[in-house]
């Protein structure tokens, strides 16, 4: 019960399509602990609903989860499950873009990377950090002998993967460690510095979470990064991590720092006070921020949200999107699917206007800053 109100909140509903697999973790056969649970997340979707689900049912109320979309309340969606949701316009939607495309005819968008959002309802939370890991041990001190690459190795960039640079670290007395498997991905105990440097294409790189930097500060290690605008939105070179264009800039700042303990020793113990930002709790905070100051403070009234208007306009916008999202595929891939990897996608000259066209509309709307916002309506 809202006390200035004196209303109850408008629920808030994660949505999450294949919800039978939960049920016994989340409904109380399988009694465990929300760290139990995220151990057990498969795949994005799991880590972006069910675990957000978990933690923010302990911190907010009215919060409950669904395999479809309840009429009346605030449901928070995957954007890999948004074309299979009925009824969208009955609710407010809020989707979880992740690293995908924008999603259209949703009332809110989570993005986790700065740099995908795109219009004035895009909202960025950072990407929840990795769960269970095990930090670097303090009895290594300032030694730089093991480096970690924590990822599937095809996403390390080539030229870190040649022979010349392996032998290169070896004369430096350092490995490189390729932790591909899922279960190395929380091991940080014996690792110095992280390895975050990917390959793909900018388009791929954009939408990534700055995940891999998280977990580096989190475990105590120093992170060296690339272009991922993710890693430089949240610190300075030098500071906050080493910023890394190609393996002989890298081979040069691995001298660097062991010739000057020091400035290794510096970083470390800034990277234990950045962890503190990006940390569950921090994280959790920002979510509870986001849906209770910008998502229930525009919609107090249950009631409102079921009305005639309010769905009629809704219904509206839900299928202007979906044209909008087609038209807008061509503009999105850029040539490289969302993994990287380059496509014979063919652009038509009705799909170029389409996407011009489009980029005006999105311009528009931002610049007029009432985006896709069903609460006008009701206050006519």
């Amino acid at each position: 019960m809202n006390s200035e109100t004196g209303l109850s909140p408008t629920p808030i509903v994660f949505v999450h399509r294949d919800l039978d697999f939960w049920k016994p973790f989340l409904f109380g056969e399988k009694s465990i602990s929300n760290d139990e649970i995220s151990d057990l997340c498969r795949d994005g979707r799991d880590v972006w609903i069910i675990n957000t689900y978990t933690r923010v049912r302990d911190a907010l109320a009215a919060v409950s989860i669904s395999a479809d979309v309840v009429p009346g309340a605030i449901c928070i969606a995957h954007h890999d499950d948004l074309a299979q949701l009925s009824n969208t316009h009955e609710c407010v939607l809020v989707a979880i873009r992740a690293d995908r495309e924008r999603s259209f005819g949703c009332d809110f968008e989570v993005v986790q990377s700065p740099s995908s959002i795109e219009w004035e309802r895009s909202f960025f939370i950072p990407h929840w950090p990795q769960f269970g890991l095990s930090p670097r041990s303090v009895d290594r001190g300032n030694t730089i002998s093991r480096i970690g690459f924590f990822g599937l190795e095809k996403n390390l960039a080539d030229e870190f993967r040649t022979e010349a640079f392996h032998d290169a670290l070896k004369r430096m007395g350092v490995e490189l460690v390729i932790c591909h498997e899922p279960s190395s991905w929380t091991r940080y105990n014996d690792i110095d510095i992280v390895l975050a440097i990917r390959d793909g294409s900018p388009y791929y790189l954009q939408s990534k979470p700055a995940s891999k930097l998280y977990n580096a500060w989190i475990a105590g290690c120093v992170a060296f990064v690339g272009d991922e605008p993710a890693f430089h939105y949240h610190g300075l070179h030098r500071i906050d991590f080493m910023h890394i264009r190609d393996s002989a800039e890298m081979i040069r700042t691995l001298e660097e720092l062991k010739s000057n303990p020091q400035v290794y020793e510096q970083m470390r113990h800034r990277s234990l006070i950045r962890a503190r930002e990006v940390s569950v709790e921090a994280t959790l905070k920002k979510w509870c921020e986001f849906l209770e100051r910008e998502v229930r403070s525009k919609y107090p009234l249950e009631k409102e949200i079921q009305s005639a208007n309010f769905r009629r306009g809704r219904l509206l916008r839900r299928k202007v999107g979906q044209l909008r999202q087609r038209a807008r595929s061509g503009l999105y891939s850029h040539g490289f699917d969302k993994h990287g990897r380059k496509t014979q996608h063919k652009n038509s000259t009705t799909g170029r206007i389409a996407c011009l066209l489009d980029r005006k509309i999105t311009s528009l709307e931002n610049f007029r800053g009432r985006y896709n916002n069903p609460y006008d309506s009701l206050k006519r």
